[in-house]
Order: structure tokens, then sequence, then C-alpha cells
């Protein structure tokens, strides 16, 4: 019995985790996206010129 009741507490806390780890990783996706534009666009600039 003790089991399935521990066993749904992990779910819940896993979805928590998921749910709040979902905004941080959205946030640091954004800046992951944006260094890699930037270092693009010098390495861009580094050909043309």
């Amino acid at each position: 019995m003790a089991a399935p009741t521990s066993r749904s507490l992990f779910i819940l806390l896993a979805l928590l985790l998921l749910i709040s780890f979902s905004e941080v990783a959205q946030v640091r996706t954004s800046l992951y996206l944006h260094t890699i534009h930037t270092y693009s666009t010098a390495y861009w600039y580094i050909i043309i010129i």
C-alpha cells in the first residue's frame, strides 16, 4: 500500500520540478540561442573581412 502512494507523490514532485525547470530552460534556451546567433554573426563577419 505504501508503494503506490509514494510513487504518486514522486510523480507529483517530478511534475512540479518539470514545470519549474521548463521556465528556467526557456530562459536558458533563449540565452543559448542568442549567444549562438551572436557567435555565428561574428563568425560571418570574420569570413567576410
